[in-house]
């Protein structure tokens, strides 16, 4: 028995050794896993939903300009968006600026731009018709319009109300809230007491609420942020004003203004100044202060954008279009313009352009038109800019082109005497080798049993230009990139047929372009400048061009100049030596 008992005993502990029972805490913690991810799928498909769901939406506004981080939540909403120029925004919105960034956004008729660091939220107000912006810290300005609709912002309890057609500027920060009015009218009202602020005066509140009476000012002119169009070739002239608070008659200030944030690259003071100043600026993006003693009263930056027309590329001046059955398609071409949202094409059979034929609105740089028939043509372009900006822009210089209808037989005959042309001027001089072949080709063209011309073969047609050229044309370099990367680099796309090419880079001044570097034959599409120190603040152009040389070195074909164009945004040493966080700049 005592044996039997024995064996049983073994044979259990032994079932017992070889199974592993699953463990309660391992069951539980899967469930607790798989009930996240399920939440967050759901959240995911919430979201997804409200964001199709916004097709059915009427947007209240949209982003007229965008310079780095925006981002954009909407109500009941998990995730973040980036939004970008041109993008929708709606009532419920919660919108962020991030540092070195600002926004403007065009609602209902009223220009609202966003400082960096700058948290609102959209929604109506209590009238369900006016527009209301919940601000919770940052600084935001708004201009609005004689046909815009009202609109009024909530500080913490502290409403701002809008009248028509005024321009005013809240900031919201650890120290208090400042109202100031530059133009019109606006409404101010704290626990309960409404109070009415007039164009050039401001309401200063600590946090507690009392209102600060320190020196300050109120600029009229410029408004905050301002994005001038200037419609010519000359610099723009901006005109300062501001109104006086609690200053002494003997506190004359200083105004600076800066091509960078933090005032390193000083191009212009003014000292002294009572109550007004004028200057004259170039087209870019410029810095300003005003301040007494070195404490800063008001600051903001201007944008001057060039809006005097777009260069035109193609067709070329003076081209000829021939045909003989239907009326060519023409390609037309200009350069694209920074900041601008669409471009005007203008086409006329004179050059008054009294009564253009096509007056046609594109959003890209170029357009394809094939309704033009036999005569001279005149076009020209003009930049169309969002409507926040200040100013018109203006037509560029017209351009002509001509469109020619022509018989098979005289087709011909332009042919014998481009041939005959190019055969005579291996001996005599262009001028006369045209002369006779234009006298002969017609006798040529009717005698198609006269042996053919032998004529020399033609030269090879130049290479094509190369594409995608980095860096891009209008692209910003700021301290912090060449910090990174210690040089410039140069890419482009590999040309076929080509086997070498050569990069130049220019500087552009007011007297033209002058040539600053040209490198060897390089035998790759790319090239690093590491020497700096020749380059300066400003706008540089580069051109490659590519080359087919053969086993001896000779050059046997060339190409066609691919051009592009850079920007230093700062003053660079006389030698590059990079070290500490250098210099940061928004562009």
């Amino acid at each position: 028995m005592l044996m039997k008992k024995n064996t049983t005993s073994g044979n259990d502990s032994s079932v017992k050794t070889g199974t592993k029972s699953f463990p309660l805490v391992d069951f539980l913690v899967v469930i607790v896993f798989l009930c996240i991810a399920l939440f967050c799928i759901n959240l995911f498909r919430l979201d997804l939903m409200q964001t199709i769901n916004l097709r059915n939406v009427e947007p209240v506004g949209t982003v007229v300009i965008r310079k780095n981080v925006v981002q954009r939540r909407l109500a009941d909403r998990v995730l973040w968006d980036r939004l970008a120029s041109e993008s929708n925004v709606y009532l419920g919105d919660l919108i962020r600026v991030a540092e070195l960034s600002a926004a403007t956004l065009y609602i209902e008729g009223n220009s609202i731009n966003l400082s960096e660091n700058t948290l609102i939220r959209l929604t109506r107000a209590a009238d369900g018709e006016s527009l209301q912006i919940i601000m919770d810290e940052g600084v935001i300005s708004i201009s609005a319009t004689e046909e815009s609709r009202r609109v009024s912002v909530d500080i913490n309890g502290r409403q701002v109300q809008v009248a028509s057609a005024a321009v005013l500027n809240v900031t919201s920060a650890d120290n208090g809230v400042v109202l100031q009015v530059s133009e019109g009218v606006a409404q101010f009202i704290d626990d309960g007491q409404t109070r009415e602020i007039n164009a050039g005066s401001l309401v200063a509140l600590d946090t507690a609420g009392i209102e600060r009476l320190e020196k300050s000012v109120v600029v009229i002119q410029p408004v905050s942020n301002v994005n001038y169009i200037n419609n010519n070739t000359r610099p723009y002239t901006v005109n300062f004003s501001w109104t006086r608070i609690n200053l002494n008659d003997d506190d004359l200030l200083r105004l600076e203004i800066a091509a960078d944030r933090n005032f390193n690259r000083i191009i212009h003071t003014s000292e002294n100044l009572n109550r007004q100043a004028l200057v004259v600026l170039d087209n870019g993006l410029w810095y300003w202060r005003l301040s007494l003693e070195g404490v800063v009263f008001s600051d903001g930056r201007i944008s001057v954008i060039d809006g005097a027309g777009a260069r035109l590329q193609s067709p070329a001046v003076s081209s000829v279009f021939n045909f003989t059955e239907e009326p060519p398609v023409i390609n037309f071409h200009w350069d694209e313009v920074n900041e601008a949202s669409s471009y005007i094409l203008e086409i006329c059979s004179s050059p008054d352009f009294s009564a253009p034929q096509v007056h046609r609105q594109s959003q890209v740089p170029f357009v394809t038109n094939t309704v033009l028939g036999e005569g001279t043509w005149y076009w020209r372009v003009k930049p169309v800019f969002p409507v926040v900006y200040t100013g018109l822009s203006s037509f560029s210089q017209a351009s002509y082109f001509s469109v020619e209808h022509i018989t098979v037989e005289q087709i011909i005959v332009k042919n014998e005497i481009e041939e005959l042309t190019q055969w005579f001027a291996a001996e005599i001089p262009p001028e006369i080798a045209t002369q006779i072949a234009t006298q002969i080709a017609p006798v040529a063209a009717a005698q198609p049993e006269l042996p053919p011309v032998v004529l020399p073969p033609p030269p090879p047609p130049p290479l094509p230009a190369a594409l995608n050229l980095q860096p891009a044309r209008g692209h910003r370099f700021s301290m912090n990139d060449l910090q990174s990367q210690r040089s410039i680099n140069f890419t482009w796309q590999a040309v076929r047929g080509a086997n070498a090419y050569i990069v130049t880079i220019y500087q552009q001044t007011d007297g033209g372009r002058r040539q600053l570097h040209q490198t060897q034959i390089l035998t790759r599409n790319s090239y690093s400048l590491q020497n700096l120190t020749f380059l300066d603040v400003g706008t540089f152009i580069w051109q490659v061009e590519a080359l087919n040389r053969g086993q001896n070195g000779t050059i046997n074909q060339r190409g066609i100049m691919a051009e592009s164009a850079f920007v230093l945004d700062f003053q660079l040493p006389s030698a590059i030596q990079i070290e500490g966080t250098g210099v940061q700049d928004s562009n």
